[in-house]
C-alpha cells in the first residue's frame, strides 16, 4: 500500500471515529416517578432515551413488578430512582429479576435523593417502628413535588449521567444550561403566585405534601389517615372534624389517583372543598404540572 493510500485510510478512519462520537447511541434511561422521567428527558434532550416505570395515577409506594417493568430495566443503561425508600416494596424485585450488571449504585443506579443543595424533610428524630406507621427513616421521599427541588435534581442527573459510558457529554450539558435558565424564570413567577398561598391551612390526605406546602407557605391542618400509610377511619375523621370546627382549614388535599372517600367524608361533615392534585407530571412536561397544581389550590383558597 502506498503512501497515498495510507493518507486516505487515516482520513476515512478519522471520519468514521468523528462521526460515531458525534452520534453517539443516546442512554436508555429508566426513571421511577413519572416526575424524574420528565426531568431527565428535559435536560437530556437527545443525549437520552427516557421510560418511566410508573405513571401519574399511581400509588409510588406500591407498584407490582410485572414483566413490562422488568424488561424496561432490563434494557436500560441508567435508573433514576427517588430512593429513601420509596421504591423498596418494588425496584429491588425488578433489579433482581433484570439482572442488568450496568445497574449498581457505582454505576448506573441514580439516587435522585443524593442530589447536593436538596433539602429534605421530616427526617424523625430517634429510632422508628412500625407501630408509628410507614415511616421512612432518611426523611420524607416526596420532594419532587417541590419546584424548587428541580434545579439541584437537575444538576446532580446530569452529572451522573456524564459519567457513563458513551454519554453526548456536550449535549447534556447544553440542556442542562437551558434548562436553568428556564426554570429559574418559571419558578420565580410561579413563587410569586404562590404567595397568596401563605399561612393558608390544608388537610392532607398523606404526608406526601410537607414539599409543596413549604414552597407555598401553607400550613398542614391535619392529616386523613391516623397514621402515615394507615387508611382513615370514622373515629380519626370525627376528631378531625372536632378539631377543623375550632381551627377552620380552607380545603382538603388528595392525590387525585386516592379514593375520595374518606376526604367526602370529611368534606360533607365540615363543607371544605376536597382539592384533587397531580403527584407526577404526564405528558403535558414540568411546567404544565406545576402550574395545574398551584391554580387548583388558589381556586379552592378563593371559596
Amino acid at each position: 500500500m502506498n503512501k497515498i493510500s495510507f493518507v486516505k485510510l487515516g482520513a476515512v478512519l478519522g471520519l468514521a471515529l468523528y462521526f460515531s462520537s458525534a452520534w453517539s447511541a443516546p442512554l436508555r434511561v429508566a426513571a421511577t416517578l413519572p416526575d424524574l422521567a420528565a426531568l431527565t428527558q428535559e435536560v437530556g434532550g437527545e443525549a437520552v432515551e427516557v421510560v418511566r416505570l410508573t405513571t401519574p395515577a399511581q400509588d409510588p409506594h406500591r407498584v407490582i413488578a410485572r414483566p413490562s417493568l422488568i424488561a424496561k430495566v432490563a434494557h436500560a443503561d441508567v435508573v433514576v430512582a427517588v430512593g429513601m425508600e420509596l421504591e423498596s416494596g418494588w425496584l429491588p424485585v425488578l433489579l433482581r429479576q433484570a439482572r442488568n450488571d450496568r445497574l449498581t449504585p457505582q454505576g448506573g443506579l441514580i439516587d435522585a435523593s443524593k442530589a447536593p443543595g436538596l433539602t429534605i424533610l421530616g427526617k424523625p428524630a430517634g429510632s422508628v417502628t412500625r407501630d408509628e406507621g410507614d415511616i421512612h427513616p432518611d426523611g420524607n421521599p416526596h420532594y419532587t413535588l417541590d419546584p424548587r427541588a428541580m434545579l439541584p435534581l437537575a444538576r446532580h442527573i446530569v452529572a451522573q449521567l456524564k459519567e457513563q459510558p458513551g454519554a453526548d457529554t456536550a449535549t447534556l450539558d447544553a440542556g442542562l444550561a437551558r434548562f436553568e435558565t428556564r426554570w429559574g424564570a418559571f419558578l420565580a413567577g410561579w413563587l410569586k403566585r404562590a404567595a397568596l398561598l401563605q399561612g393558608a391551612r390544608l388537610v392532607l390526605d398523606h404526608e406526601s405534601w410537607p414539599y409543596l406546602l413549604d414552597a407555598v407557605g401553607a400550613i398542614e391542618a391535619g392529616v386523613l389517615e391516623p397514621k402515615p400509610g394507615i387508611p382513615p377511619t370514622t373515629r380519626h375523621l370525627a376528631e378531625l372534624g372536632t378539631m377543623l370546627s375550632r381551627q377552620p382549614a380552607r380545603a382538603i388535599v388528595i392525590a387525585d389517583w386516592r379514593s375520595p372517600d374518606a376526604a367526602q367524608w370529611l368534606s360533607d361533615h365540615t363543607g371544605l372543598p376536597v382539592v384533587k392534585l397531580p403527584t407526577g407530571s404526564g405528558e403535558e412536561g414540568l411546567e404544565a404540572h406545576f402550574d395545574a397544581i398551584l391554580n387548583r389550590l388558589l381556586q379552592a383558597a378563593a371559596r
